[in-house]
């Protein structure tokens, strides 16, 4: 966790595109040509208001649920898992792989899923596996026998 501190965030300069640049609250905002009056005035208005925003994200007044989660984080998968337009097989994974913890805990508050239901769920889903290589393997049990007789 970072330490934080009353530092105004720091005017530098983006080597790769020789901008002026300055982050605020995780995010980069970038101001037009590093050193010039209009990047330096641009700074000084996105600086002047930063601490008056209490240096925090505006958080929703109700929590997110773990459902609302995944729905936002599905639309978002479909257009990054593309190719020549249409949805590879990774985004089908990934939809099989969130339908467990859907299930189990899609009405729960995101905030409330930490670390001790993850590995619960981790759990869970190891079980399943176990049991369905199981299953796998008496069904190819059973068709070995069903070829001989």
């Amino acid at each position: 966790m970072p330490i934080l501190t009353n530092s105004v965030p720091k005017y530098r300069k983006h080597r790769p595109s020789s901008q002026a640049v300055v982050t605020l609250g995780g995010v980069d905002h970038y101001l037009g040509p590093h050193g010039t009056r209009s990047s330096g005035n641009q700074y000084g208005q996105l600086v002047s208001g930063w601490p008056a925003g209490g240096r925090r994200i505006n958080c929703p007044d109700e929590p997110i649920t773990v459902n609302e989660l995944i729905v936002k984080y599905l639309k978002w998968a479909r257009s990054y898992y593309r190719k020549r337009g249409r949805v590879t097989s990774s985004f089908e994974s990934l939809k099989a792989a969130l339908r467990r913890p859907r299930r189990l805990y899609g009405r729960t508050s995101a905030g409330e899923f930490g670390p001790k239901r993850f590995k619960a769920l981790r759990l869970r889903l190891i079980e399943r596996a176990d049991v369905d290589f199981r299953v796998r393997r008496v069904a190819r049990l059973k068709r070995s026998t069903n070829n001989k007789c």
